[in-house]
């Protein structure tokens, strides 16, 4: 692609303008008209936030870079369903971290260049909007890119259907996309069988479409969060209990019964001070674990 404007400045450039996204406000006379009307008849500089598509525009003649411009374009357009509370805070989230707003527009580029369908940038977006919400993450949300990118229309129009309605793929496309997993399921009898299923994409692309949050990936996150909770809360239980251990054996060797221990600590026995002498290993609680299952 013979795009003039440095790639660096015009991946900052997008994330700039996708974090304006919403506040494009888009006169009246320049909604109605098509992309293409808009690029041929030089109205991209009545707009706000991108007359830089204008500018790059205007040292190209290539096709190939006026169907890349009209990409960005229609993923620009369809950036309109963002709050101005999420819409402030993703343009404070890039502004202060420039490697962040970088790698946001330089990946952005690099999907929509490869989109092959002009219809796919605003799936894309209504993705992208999910993002900025903070709906999903960013890595999440390159997922999807790939899913969509790799996805044909046809399919990605099979899941932007109202929930009554069947969703209806492509199937080898549809497995080799991501859309689809491969694998044994339960059929309706509650027996193993081999067969198709929607992918957690799937589930997930679908809710976006559908206007709500993606229930496996809040899921995934719920899971992962509550994770890393027990395991800090582990942390700090071993912490306190090593902290114990070290107290009462210090107690011990400046010559403390273990009946002034005991009362010191609330202890009930000596049984339990030797439990806290002795705290059981992580590998041992686990053993012991597994032995009761």
């Amino acid at each position: 692609m013979g795009k003039k404007i440095n790639e660096k400045s015009l991946s900052e450039k997008l994330s700039s303008t996708v974090a304006k996204s919403g506040a494009l406000e888009l006169p009246a006379e320049i909604a109605e008209f098509a992309i293409d009307r808009v690029i041929d008849e030089g109205l991209l500089k009545d707009i706000p936030f991108i007359g830089w598509i204008a500018k790059g525009l205007s040292v190209t003649s290539s096709i190939s870079d006026r169907i890349f411009y009209k990409k960005i374009l229609r993923f620009l357009f369809a950036l309109e369903q963002v709050s101005k509370t999420d819409r402030e805070d993703f343009s404070r989230k890039i502004d202060s971290n420039a490697k962040f707003k970088r790698r946001v527009g330089e990946h952005l580029l690099v999907t929509l260049e490869k989109l092959d369908i002009l219809d796919k940038p605003v799936y894309l977006a209504r993705c992208f909007d999910c993002f900025i919400a903070g709906d999903i993450d960013h890595e999440y949300f390159v997922d999807l890119a790939n899913i969509i990118e790799r996805s044909t229309v046809h399919d990605l129009r099979a899941l932007d259907v109202p929930q009554n309605k069947r969703v209806i793929f492509r199937d080898n496309i549809a497995v080799s996309s991501g859309l689809l997993d491969l694998g044994i399921f339960t059929n309706d009898d509650g027996e193993p069988a081999m067969g198709l299923s929607l992918s957690d994409y799937s589930h997930d692309i679908r809710d976006i479409f559908l206007g709500r949050k993606p229930a496996r990936f809040t899921k995934r996150m719920e899971i992962k969060k509550e994770g890393e909770r027990r395991e800090k809360d582990a942390r700090e239980r071993k912490s306190r209990v090593a902290t114990r251990t070290k107290k009462i054996r210090e107690m011990k060797n400046n010559g403390k019964t273990d009946g002034e221990i005991i009362e010191a600590f609330g202890l009930e026995n000596e049984k339990q001070l030797h439990k806290a002498l002795n705290p059981p290993t992580m590998y041992t609680v686990k053993l012991r674990r597994l032995k009761e299952r």
